[in-house]
């Protein structure tokens, strides 16, 4: 993983794109499974669906912002909001190495694999135990 785990990178994409403040705060890692590689929640538009296997996931108290990664970690232009309008649940499960983000989105349901540590990354353990000690994951459902 390249220049989505440095920290100094991270600041600067969210300033490119705009965020606002509350939404660059909180950001973990995450990675879908391989075979379920191609989801249509990703879609940028009608006629292209992305395959994105490597995620950036910026967690707000009103939306969830998804900024794909390239296989070597790097940023793609590929960035999509999800409204808490737009998501019908969200749950997150506990584990002991690889955490499990399910999102429910037009009556699917989408699991985002989220470690505990990752090695490039120092921010995601302190972030997740942000997240968690916030009840981030159940701003959709509350």
């Amino acid at each position: 993983m390249n220049e989505a785990m440095n920290t100094d990178n991270i600041a600067q994409f969210v300033q490119q794109q705009g965020f606002d403040p509350d939404e660059q705060r909180y950001y973990l890692y995450g990675q879908i499974d391989s075979k379920f590689s191609t989801y249509p929640l990703f879609t940028v538009d009608e006629k292209e669906d992305l395959e994105i296997k490597h995620l950036l996931l910026f967690f707000s108290p009103s939306q969830l912002i998804i900024a794909c990664l390239d296989l070597s970690g790097n940023f793609t232009d590929k960035v999509i909001r999800k409204t808490a309008d737009e998501m019908q649940a969200v749950t997150f499960k506990k584990s002991f190495m690889l955490n499990t983000l399910t999102l429910t989105v037009d009556g699917k349901t989408y699991d985002i694999s989220i470690p505990n540590r990752v090695v490039a990354a120092k921010w995601q353990k302190k972030n997740l135990s942000e997240l968690i000690k916030n009840n981030f994951f159940d701003f959709i459902n509350n």
